[in-house]
C-alpha cells in the first residue's frame, strides 16, 4: 500500500514595502525638429518620457525591466518597432530595457519621431511590460496615456 507524503514548496511572497512601484510620471509635449542630415528633409517630434521609481527599494535584485512605448493613432497602436518597421519612423529612442532604478529615482527615456505627416496623435507608455514583469507593489500607475495636436512648419 503507497502513501502519498505531502511536500512543502517554496513560494516567494513579498511585502509592499519590500517591493518597487513604477510610474510614469510625465509625458512631455512634443517639441518639432527637422533632420538636415538626411538626402530629403524630415520634420519629427522630440518627446520625453519620465519612468520613476516610487517605492521603497531598487529594482536591482528583481531584474530588469522593460518600458513600452506606443504611438496612437486614430484608434489604432504602434508600438516603437512596429513604427520603426513598418514606416521608417523613429528616428531615434533612448533604450527602453532598464537595469537598475533606485528608489525615488527617474529614468528618461528620450523618443524622436516621424508622425508621416499625421498632426493628432497620442503616446501611451507602460512601465515594467516585458515579458518577465518584475514584482510591484502597486501596478496601477504603470500606465499613462497623453493626446497631443501638432504641426510642424
Amino acid at each position: 500500500m503507497s502513501m502519498d507524503t505531502p511536500s512543502a514548496t517554496f513560494t516567494p511572497t513579498y511585502t509592499t514595502q519590500q517591493l518597487p512601484d513604477l510610474t510614469v510620471s510625465a509625458i512631455s509635449d512634443p517639441t518639432c525638429a527637422r533632420d538636415h542630415l538626411l538626402t530629403s528633409e524630415r520634420d519629427y517630434v522630440k518627446i520625453r518620457v519620465i519612468v520613476r521609481n516610487v517605492g521603497r527599494v531598487s529594482t536591482r535584485s528583481f531584474g530588469p525591466f522593460s518600458v513600452l512605448v506606443n504611438l496612437i493613432l486614430g484608434q489604432r497602436r504602434y508600438s516603437l518597432d512596429e513604427w520603426a518597421s513598418s514606416f521608417n519612423g523613429v528616428i531615434d529612442s533612448s533604450s527602453t530595457d532598464i537595469s537598475n532604478l533606485n528608489p525615488n529615482a527617474e529614468v528618461k527615456l528620450n523618443l524622436a519621431i516621424d508622425l508621416k505627416g499625421n498632426k493628432n496623435f497620442g503616446v501611451e507608455v507602460i512601465a515594467n511590460a516585458g515579458t518577465n514583469p518584475i514584482p510591484e507593489s502597486d501596478t496601477i500607475n504603470n500606465n499613462l496615456i497623453q493626446g497631443f495636436s501638432v504641426i510642424c512648419v
